[in-house]
């Protein structure tokens, strides 16, 4: 079954003031999706969605048309050689970031494709499913008030999450430690707190030694992880502050390919890779990178912020992949509901699955319009931060 149209989608969705939320890295007032939709010859169209284009909407836009003319005669069952097609394309240009996040897209819309024309869901055809439900945390806890934060994370627990996460990364340790002493005493002991440093994204990454001294402060806290606690390319300073922590170092979110992940497993940089499908490559690339962490003892927990396409092109892989630690449902990412046709049932803490044929998503013409890209809408890392 060929592939006869490719189509790249903006959308957007400006948070009401109430909504809008802070980071140790920026802040963030509009939510940027940028979608792939592919027709088949037959008519039937899939979706996918380049995670990139959450950042830069309309560079996602330009080269995923110029993808197109890469198709060539390839069929929606081709992935392999689609994704193999693409990264050698781009030898010189490509090979990492949005060039993967455009493949991502791409990839991820065939696989939705191949589930609609056999009738059946994207876990189904990536090996069944390993289980039928995958444990999940709310992802939260961003920049606010102490009496804020506590609440937010007492609701996580009323809506029944067993495991939340907060944002720290600030300049002083002692803050990260007060932010993750509010959380515990919210929570209680019997759920699981994971903090995210964010060091990928502030204006000026915390030093190995910050790094280390966070470590300690938060261990009588029993973190479920601590999460990017140096700069993102920094692999050597991930394996030392590894070997120094009393709990699990999670990290890799913004990876793309399989020998980027290679690197950080074979550095013994993290216990828990977050190897993100609309990133890393798509579907079967994240697979291939959650295979190699399986083989070398590590955990796949994928970052999961994007919009409902996201979301349920994790979970199919979730629930198909062995080494699937647990789930992150985002509370700030928007356009989840109105992409999704049967959203996933939240119970004991765990999301189930959902036997929609392919990824179980549709894009009904009322959301192209009410959610209209708004262009120069894009930034929100905290520029000034970056001045010295």
């Amino acid at each position: 079954m060929k592939i006869t149209k490719l189509e790249v989608l903006k959308l957007s969705q400006p948070y009401d003031p109430g909504q809008r939320w802070r980071f140790s890295g920026g802040r963030v007032e509009v939510w940027n999706t940028v979608l792939v939709r592919l027709t088949a010859e037959d008519g039937t169209t899939g979706l996918g969605e380049i995670g990139d284009g959450h950042f830069v909407p309309e560079a996602a836009d330009a080269l995923g048309r110029f993808c197109s003319r890469m198709l060539g005669d390839l069929s929606v069952f081709d992935t392999n050689l689609l994704y193999d097609r693409l990264y050698k394309a781009g030898h010189f240009w490509g090979r990492r970031g949005l060039a993967l996040g455009v493949t991502s897209g791409i990839e991820t819309a065939c696989w939705d494709i191949q589930g609609k024309l056999l009738g059946q869901p994207v876990y189904r055809l990536l090996g069944g499913a390993y289980r039928r439900r995958i444990r999940t945390y709310a992802s939260g806890g961003m920049e606010q008030s102490d009496a804020a934060l506590a609440d937010e994370l007492k609701r996580h627990v009323a809506d029944g999450f067993t495991a939340v996460k907060i944002r720290g990364g600030y300049p002083d340790p002692a803050r990260d430690e007060h932010v993750m002493a509010v959380a515990r005493r919210a929570v209680g002991d019997t759920v699981d707190v994971a903090v995210d440093a964010i060091q990928g994204y502030v204006p000026r990454p915390w030093p190995i030694k910050t790094a280390l001294e966070v470590a300690r402060r938060l261990a009588p806290y029993r973190p479920m992880w601590l999460e990017e606690p140096v700069r993102t390319d920094d692999l050597a300073g991930y394996a030392e502050v590894r070997a120094a922590a009393a709990f699990p170092i999670a990290g890799g979110e913004n990876l793309a390919g399989l020998v980027e992940a290679r690197a950080m497993v074979d550095h013994r940089a993290v216990d828990v890779i977050q190897a993100d499908v609309t990133h890393a490559g798509g579907i079967g690339a994240t697979r291939r990178i959650a295979d190699y962490a399986d083989a070398h003892g590590v955990a796949w927990a994928p970052h999961v912020f994007r919009s409902g396409v996201g979301f349920m092109a994790h979970l199919h892989l979730c629930l198909a992949q062995p080494n699937a630690m647990i789930f992150e449902v985002s509370r700030q990412a928007a356009l989840r509901e109105e992409l999704v046709v049967e959203m996933p049932r939240l119970e004991e803490g765990c999301l189930h699955a959902v036997d929609q044929p392919g990824l179980g998503v549709h894009l009904p013409d009322d959301v192209l319009e009410r959610f209209a890209y708004q262009p120069g809408s894009e930034q929100w890392f905290d520029v000034e931060g970056f001045r010295e």
